[in-house]
């Protein structure tokens, strides 16, 4: 039941990751010093490399134990 938990929790700071930029987007403007629009292409980069990275994570880990991966990469979003 732990595992659940950890599961639980891990989604839930992935997806404020994924959603908490569209609220800070003036703030990104501002500090990168350009338009909204053009800091909208931050969001977009992201989503690129999320596009392209999961499946590629996919292929390069597809031997690697699950529960170690999955230790790993939770650390490294952290």
């Amino acid at each position: 039941m732990p595992s659940v938990w950890a599961l639980g929790v891990g989604a839930f700071a992935i997806g404020t990751g994924e959603f908490v930029a569209m609220g800070m987007l003036p703030e990104m403007a501002r500090e990168l010093r350009v338009t909204v629009p053009e800091a909208g292409h931050v969001i977009s980069a992201y989503a690129l490399g999320a596009v392209l990275g999961a499946p590629l994570l996919a292929v390069v880990t597809a031997s690697s134990p699950r529960r170690l991966l999955l230790i790993g990469l939770m650390v490294l979003f952290a």
